[in-house]
């Protein structure tokens, strides 16, 4: 009997599988299985899974039909022999201390449950899932902590397999988040659930251009897989409530629940993903949102409206057609573009988390452009230069994507909500990061430019010189009412950069392909490279220090100081 087993389903992941085996073999912690549960593979899974196994004896595969996650790792609680369990997915990767310091807690404390941190990696950034971390600050979790309902992954939890077996808890087959249903049925049974401070887990957020589609990837068959889902949480955790508390307490425990259903789930799992609709959810959406609401407090509601302002839900939810009549950005893609990167360019686009915008393309680039996009009801051809697109243009605000880069998911909704939520400012402009095709790089240049400090951010020096590029500049459309273009994008720049009030931002990014040392190039008035070297070391010294702190302190903590000054 070994003391951990690690449960790994896998389906038809060659690409990833391999760091995901590496990650475990290279654990400080040695005294492991690894249960592989191969769920008919048709790719070469199978034979990757295969070298670990001829060359570890702790490494384990089993074979059956494809019968989804839920099978697969019900089979690994089968048979595995450990005395704790873990539950890993093949296209992620696990930090060499994770298992030595989840079982150091597990086995100190005898705990049913051991709760981790969480952390998603893309594009070269990390963000601290904040809900798992203030779990696993606490030494004794009560099942009854809130902070689960924002942290139901299995990921980053290890569990008693003996407890899993006397309470017969299976993961249930479901489509859509049944991670949750699973946490909350082990919370009904578990009497001891413990924190352990440290990274448990790293998931893999992926962009857009390596998933199998980059469009088309939400239908009523998987919001309806979520909402089975829902119905299971909502019950395992009423159910949790009857035991534990009053019945005047009840609903005060729920409502982060809902406001997570609405928010989490409804908004932002959907709702923002619309462009990517194989059909029309929305009413869907506001039946279900509806009947949330009225399980929540006003204050609550209307926290979800302030942290969703460019959604404007108090309207109601749109279609896609309205949202189209009514943008609030419009995308004016004009240049030189393959197919391939004009594909690439116009995924991104629809692909971010927001929805409220229209795409105006020159009539030039069309024979470059999949039907996917031209059939959307918010894509428009246009024919002349930047003064007629603005003219023609619908939007508050408006972006020329004159070259090739690509926005993230939350880029263009944080350009946008800067621009809203500071109406002096005429223009913000979002750092880029460089993507050779395998891996993420800040460019040195475009780092030094873009400090932290107020005086960096909003006023133009020998560093801003640094940053002559439109496409990654979000303007107030009134701001260029006027503006004469000419066929000098760089010296247009300048001069707007010169006459205009502006803000670089660091946070959030945009990605693009230019050689390292293009910026540089572009500079009218180049600054020299030491101050260049000087201000890029400064800018990632503070950059990790920021990264650090957020390992400690939550953005619930800040909000928490916030509201004891008095600030919003």
């Amino acid at each position: 009997m070994c003391k951990v087993s690690v449960i790994i389903p896998v389906y038809n992941v060659e690409k990833y599988i391999r760091n995901m085996l590496q990650s475990v073999r290279s654990q400080s912690f040695k005294d492991f299985e690894a249960v592989i549960v191969n769920d008919g593979s048709t790719d070469n899974s199978r034979q990757i899974i295969e070298e670990f196994c001829q060359s570890d004896s702790r490494f384990r595969c089993f074979d059956q039909p494809n019968e989804g996650v839920a099978s697969a790792r019900n089979k690994g609680i089968k048979l595995a022999e450990g005395e704790y369990v873990v539950f890993y997915d093949p296209d992620d990767y696990i930090p060499p201390g994770a298992l030595e310091s989840m079982y150091k807690t597990a086995s100190r404390n005898h705990a049913d449950m051991v709760i981790g941190v969480m952390v998603e990696k893309s594009l070269g950034e990390t963000l601290i899932y904040m809900h798992s971390q203030k779990l696993a600050k606490q030494k004794k979790i009560d099942p009854l902590d809130q902070h689960f309902f924002g942290a139901w992954s299995l990921c980053h939890k290890m569990f008693s397999l003996r407890f899993i077996r006397e309470n017969d808890l299976k993961i249930e087959d479901l489509s859509n988040a049944e991670d949750g249903v699973f946490t909350f049925c082990a919370l009904n049974c578990a009497r001891n659930i413990c924190g352990c401070d440290a990274v448990a887990y790293n998931y893999i957020k992926r962009p857009f251009w390596l998933a199998p589609s980059a469009t088309q990837t939400i239908s009523s068959r998987y919001l309806n897989g979520l909402l089975d889902s829902h119905d299971r949480i909502l019950e395992e955790a009423e159910r949790l409530a009857e035991e534990k508390l009053p019945r005047e307490e009840r609903s005060g425990y729920l409502e982060p629940l809902f406001v997570r259903f609405i928010e989490g789930e409804m908004v932002n799992g959907y709702y923002r993903g619309i462009w990517r609709a194989s059909e029309d959810l929305t009413e869907k959406i506001a039946e279900r949102t509806e009947i949330y609401r009225n399980r929540i407090s006003e204050e609550s509601w209307n926290g979800i409206l302030r942290r969703n302002r460019d959604l404007e839900l108090e309207k109601g939810f749109r279609t896609a057609e309205e949202m189209a009549s009514e943008p609030l950005v419009t995308i004016v893609v004009t240049g030189s573009f393959d197919r391939k990167k004009i594909d690439m360019l116009l995924g991104s686009i629809y692909n971010q988390l927001f929805p409220r915008f229209e795409v105006m393309i020159d009539k030039e680039l069309m024979t470059a452009v999949s039907d996917i996009y031209i059939e959307k009801p918010n894509f428009r051809i246009i024919e002349g230069d930047k003064a007629t697109a603005l003219k023609a243009a619908n939007g508050r605000y408006i972006i020329f994507m004159n070259e090739f880069a690509m926005f993230t998911k939350n880029s263009l909704r944080i350009m946008a909500g800067r621009l809203e939520n500071n109406p002096e400012l005429a223009f913000v402009s979002m750092i880029m990061k460089r993507f050779d095709g395998a891996d993420y790089a800040p460019i040195p240049a475009l780092s030094a430019a873009y400090g932290y400090t107020r005086r960096s951010r909003k006023t133009f020096s020998k560093l801003s010189e640094c940053d002559m590029f439109l496409c990654n500049k979000l303007f107030r459309k009134a701001a260029l009412e006027g503006f004469k273009f000419s066929s000098d994008a760089v010296s247009d720049i300048r001069k707007i950069y010169t006459s205009l009030p502006f803000e670089r931002l660091r946070k959030g990014t945009m990605i693009t392909d230019m050689p390292e040392d293009e910026p540089v190039s572009r500079a009218l008035h180049t600054p020299s490279e030491s101050s260049i070297r000087f201000a890029y070391f400064k800018n990632e010294k503070a950059s990790r220090a920021v990264e650090a702190l957020k390992r400690h302190v939550t953005r619930e903590d800040m909000e928490k100081i916030k509201k004891r000054l008095g600030r919003k």
